[in-house]
């Protein structure tokens, strides 16, 4: 099975095998058991809690101790695949997975974003050394149809769920004195570590069309449909939410923020008798999208040229190749400019969302900026 370490490396693999059982029909069976070791330094819990009960925390002295876990799963994974004429085939696929956490989230000292003009908050990050790895589990059906002029047509539909799913968790704290550069108007004092959820759900349609000649003009197009949310939270995670300007955003059967309900890509590209493959695409993103602002397109394109005898190539790829950017020439977050977040806070045993006076406007997240690579490949 995969054996993963704390960086997440895998150690060991299984393949999927894959049978004919008749000429039409064909079934993939894999086989995982995914094993993630935790080694990690945290701070001493007891020493935090002997100052804390002297009523000053953070005057702490710098304590680590040494703490390991092992956390383990089994991951079958399978196929079947139905070829019903010559030119369709339909197939079905269902299997889990874990993912586990990076070391900054279970490791380590807290960290501390300064109130800066990007960001108005104070916020203390506190790594969850009890933070469980995610686990996915995952189903798609769908069929591929072959028309004229080799151009194909393929649908799928999935549904995704993510148990233990990793919850970024805000909470107010008490004004901390004597900050160093703080400006004036901090909105917030904030503390945030993450935790584990019970369920995030996905289910969506992707639809493509497409046409991939060994020579000659191609074309890849495809348009995504997308539902994500949280689901069966308890009202627990809600206990230190409790006013209208200390709200939290993980909210049950809400579009999860910076999920967009739509989005598409286009792909064009040219392959030569020589081996060369020229390539340009556009990536669109809809609504409700991870810059938390309006939908965007965003361009790349790609020349890979053979060398000698072909074992090696040069390929020039660029991302952003317009060095789009919304909102900003300046290449950071701005603060406050992105979409309004909805946010709910506990009151009275009942959620309820924030009014409009709630601090709940997003920042304006900056895209990466135009990026070339040079990459040179050998075959052995």
């Amino acid at each position: 099975g995969d054996r993963h370490a704390a960086d997440g490396v895998p150690v060991s693999r299984l393949r999927l095998n894959r049978f004919a059982l008749t000429p039409r029909i064909t079934l993939a069976l894999g086989n995982y058991v995914e094993i993630y070791q935790l080694a990690a330094q945290v701070e001493d819990p007891a020493v935090l809690a002997a100052y804390a009960a002297k009523g000053n925390s953070a005057a702490a002295p710098v304590s680590l101790v040494n703490r390991s876990s092992t956390y383990d799963h089994y991951d079958p994974h399978a196929g079947v695949q139905y070829r019903v004429t010559p030119t369709l085939s339909v197939r079905a696929n269902a299997g889990s997975s874990i993912t586990q956490p990076y070391p900054a989230l279970v490791a380590g000292f807290g960290s501390i974003s300064i109130p800066n003009a990007a960001n108005p908050n104070y916020t203390v990050a506190i790594p969850n050394f009890n933070l469980k790895p995610e686990t996915t589990v995952a189903y798609d059906v769908g069929f591929d149809q072959r028309f004229a002029g080799d151009n194909v047509l393929a649908l799928d539909a999935y549904h995704l769920n993510v148990h233990n799913v990793f919850l970024s968790q805000t909470q107010a704290i008490p004004a901390v004195p004597n900050v160093p550069g703080v400006i004036p108007g901090v909105t917030q004092y904030l503390q945030t570590n993450f935790v584990n959820g019970p369920e995030q759900r996905s289910y969506g349609l992707e639809v493509a069309m497409y046409k991939s000649p060994p020579v000659g003009l191609g074309y890849y197009t495809s348009l995504t449909l997308n539902r994500t949310f949280y689901a069966q939270l308890p009202l627990s995670l809600y206990s230190g939410n409790t006013s209208p300007g200390n709200v939290n955003y993980n909210i049950n059967d809400v579009q999860i923020f910076g999920n967009p309900f739509v989005k598409g890509y286009g792909q064009v590209f040219f392959n030569t008798p020589k081996g060369v493959s020229v390539e340009f695409g556009a990536d669109w993103e809809g609504q409700d999208n991870a810059t938390f602002g309006r939908p965007y397109i965003i361009t790349d394109t790609s020349v890979r040229v053979p060398l000698g005898s072909r074992r090696a190539h040069l390929q020039l790829s660029i991302q952003n190749l317009t060095n789009y950017n919304p909102g900003t020439a300046l290449g950071r977050t701005l603060a406050a400019q992105g979409n309004i977040e909805p946010g709910v806070y506990l009151s009275k045993g009942a959620l309820l969302y924030a009014g409009p006076g709630a601090s709940t406007s997003t920042p304006l997240q900056a895209l990466p900026p135009r990026t070339a690579r040079l990459l040179l490949d050998f075959a052995l």
